[in-house]
């Protein structure tokens, strides 16, 4: 028995401390700061921007710049092991590239190899056809000296070869050839019936009729199916006015009751907390400015000076009203705290005067559909 409660009691002791560890951990992400910071400077035309982020004591910790005519550098940092950073995906990008060049650099040695491959092909069938023509070049010479042979002992035999007499056959071809188109050109023509031309007529003039009668009524049809879309178009316009000027009607009772100005209320007064807590705690540099035209520069420092009491202590402005120019530096430091962000979310969540002008305000609008 005593060591079954011991057993419970282990057990317990861990649960506790496990719940313990959990809402320690709760604490830290609510209570512990987020804290920001950014520095802008211009100066010889020349713009820098540089950020950071932190969080535990810069355990991590994000950090940012820009300088003009720079890439943009970043890095993201926990402890001292870098998550990711620029320079990564430099290398990765040179891996990417060696690899797009070996890859290429092989598609040419192929190409090359193919290229050698066609050129020796052509250098053989060049050779083949060298040797081809030789070769008949050849044969024509022993055809000749054949010939000339045996023209050579008919002259001393005195026997006579004879040859055909193309030029009589092509005359008989030519007489043949002449007898069938003179035979074909006297057979006698069919000649077509007397009544064909005013058939044709008549056939015209009721295909004319038809299509008159046909395009008559297509437009008529046409007409009346455009007629009733537009009609159909009227009605559905003229029903869309009047759910338009219900809902309107709806939503203007739903701004004037008391419920949704109680909620509007609440809203506000939440933003104006979470602002005061979210917005940053030091504001600080100097700016020296100015136009060509001094009356200009006059009136954008008349501007500035409805913001000036907000940011005096530690802000300058210097106006120029001798020469354009534009430089300085800002810095501006803050923390966030998550418990402000929850305390708010939970507040209105939780406040039935901003939960009911939402459900009016959807079964309106149709949004809960």
């Amino acid at each position: 028995m005593s060591v079954l409660l011991a057993i419970v009691k282990f057990i317990g002791i861990a649960l506790l401390i496990l719940l313990a560890l959990l809402l320690l951990l709760l604490l830290v992400i609510l209570f512990v700061p987020i804290r920001y910071q950014a520095e802008v400077s211009c100066y010889n035309q020349q713009l820098t921007v540089r950020a950071k982020v932190s969080y535990l004591l810069q355990m991590f910790r994000i950090t940012a710049g820009y300088s003009m005519g720079q890439p943009v550098h970043y890095s993201c940092k926990l402890l001292w092991f870098t998550l990711f950073a620029d320079e990564d995906s430099v290398k990765k990008v040179a891996h990417k590239t060696k690899k797009a060049a070996k890859k290429a650099a092989k598609v040419v040695e192929q190409v090359n190899k193919d290229v050698d491959e066609e050129a020796e092909e052509k250098t053989e069938q060049k050779e083949h056809a060298v040797q081809n023509t030789v070769v008949a070049e050849r044969n024509i010479d022993n055809t000749s000296n054949n010939i000339r042979q045996s023209e050579s002992e008919t002259k001393h035999t005195g026997h006579h070869v004879e040859t055909p007499d193309l030029e009589e056959d092509e005359e008989n071809w030519y007489e043949d050839s002449y007898e069938e188109d003179i035979y074909e050109s006297s057979k006698p023509v069919k000649k077509s019936s007397k009544h064909f031309g005013s058939d044709n007529a008549s056939h015209s003039r009721q295909r004319k009729k038809q299509k008159k009668k046909f395009s008559i009524r297509g437009f008529w049809e046409s007409l009346k199916t455009k007629l009733k879309a537009f009609v159909a178009r009227l009605k559905a316009f003229y029903q869309r006015f009047l759910e338009v000027k219900e809902k309107g009607c709806l939503l203007k009772k739903l701004y004037d009751s008391e419920v949704t100005k109680r909620a509007f209320s609440k809203v506000k007064k939440q933003a104006g907390y979470l602002f005061r807590h979210l917005k940053p705690r030091v504001i600080k540099g100097s700016v020296r400015y100015g136009f060509h035209d001094p009356a200009m520069t006059g009136e954008v420092l008349a501007g500035i000076s409805m913001f000036y009491p907000v940011v005096a202590p530690h802000f300058e402005i210097v106006p120029d009203f001798m020469e354009a120019c534009f430089e300085g530096e800002v810095t501006i430091r803050g923390h966030i705290r998550l418990i402000h962000v929850a305390v708010v979310a939970i507040t209105l969540f939780f406040n039935r005067a901003l939960r009911k002008t939402i459900k009016r305000f959807q079964r309106i609008t149709g949004g809960n559909e």
